[in-house]
């Protein structure tokens, strides 16, 4: 399979769009290793510790673009889910299930299949409806190769950047310090039997409560910025071109970020 990489890329693994029926039972048929999440020792860096059963919601409002900017849709939350651990192409794993509450018109969910070490992406399979039939896109992740995970055309708010943010240099790592820290990474679409790779970035910054992420994979939808604060499992608000996500449970202390 030919490969093509922009100015300095080297090869990735493909992406494949399969058709599951029944959906929820083969997504979710990833063997399981019960018992607790690593967690980084004092001076490893941050990263959010999950545990197996962490449940979380976000709220996601989304730009009606078609109205203009400052129109906006109502709002949907997200509950994510830590249903199990095991082990994916070699990797020991956390599983995070995805899914709208109290929506069931939307017909949509994730599955991600995340590194215990530094929740890197390992897999990740989009549910999604199309032509009134269930049908997922999985996407595999070169173990070799760093990026930040982008929900690409899926409307579940799913970003997540490279783990940890930490004192020293090492992969997926930058050194910490008053200026912004750029992480370069990469990423593959695929086009037929042809694979591209181009790349993404990550920056972060310290703040007063924790951290400021911006990720930024030159995609239609623009850049994305995060806060992340020590404590909470996910970021405590995100915004972007096409939506606003905020965390919502646990609340973070002193109400709405």
């Amino acid at each position: 399979m030919p490969t093509f990489h922009r100015p300095g890329q080297g090869p990735w693994s493909s992406f494949t769009t399969v058709l599951l029926l029944p959906v929820l039972a083969l997504v979710l048929a990833c063997p399981t290793i019960w018992g607790a999440t690593p967690t980084a020792s004092e001076g490893e860096g941050f990263q959010p510790i999950w545990q197996v059963g962490d449940r979380w919601i976000v709220e996601a409002r989304y730009r009606n673009l078609a109205e203009g900017e400052d129109a906006w849709l109502p709002p949907v939350r997200w509950q994510f889910h830590v249903r199990s651990t095991g082990e994916v192409a070699g990797e020991d794993c956390l599983l995070l299930h995805v899914v709208p509450l109290g929506r069931p018109d939307l017909k949509v969910q994730a599955v991600l299949w995340l590194a215990r070490r530094d929740l890197r992406p390992v897999r990740v399979v989009d549910v999604y409806p199309l032509r009134g039939k269930a049908t997922a896109k999985r996407r595999e992740f070169d173990q070799r190769r760093l990026t930040p995970l982008f929900p690409e055309e899926s409307m579940i708010p799913y970003a997540l950047p490279l783990f940890p943010f930490c004192e020293t240099p090492g992969p997926g790592a930058a050194r910490r310090g008053t200026a912004p820290t750029v992480v370069v990474g990469e990423k593959a679409s695929q086009a037929g039997a042809t694979t591209f790779v181009d790349r993404v970035s990550q920056t972060w910054s310290r703040t007063a409560d924790g951290f400021l992420v911006d990720l930024d994979d030159g995609g239609p939808n623009g850049p994305i910025r995060q806060e992340w604060r020590p404590g909470l499992p996910w970021a405590v608000i995100q915004t972007g071109r096409t939506a606003e996500i905020r965390l919502v449970e646990p609340a973070p202390s002193g109400g709405r970020p």
